[in-house]
């Protein structure tokens, strides 16, 4: 595999992961939809397959430590 591919992997899981820390639902929002294009673009590099980067498990996350402050 491509180092690209793995880079866009990394920046996809980076922004995945602060998306769960973000403070404001704006930011959050937009660090999610960062994520998703850098796995689109991975998975362009990979026969269109696409990559898990955990997107939903922080997702979720985030939902659950929004319902408890």
């Amino acid at each position: 595999m491509q180092q690209p591919y793995y880079n866009l992997l990394e920046l996809a899981r980076i922004c995945a992961r602060q998306a769960s820390l973000a403070q404001t639902e704006d930011v959050a929002r937009t660090l999610r939809r960062m994520a998703r294009e850098y796995v689109q673009e991975a998975a362009k590099l990979d026969d269109d397959k696409i990559p898990d980067v955990g997107l939903v498990c922080l997702k979720e996350a985030r939902q659950r430590r929004a319902r408890s402050r």
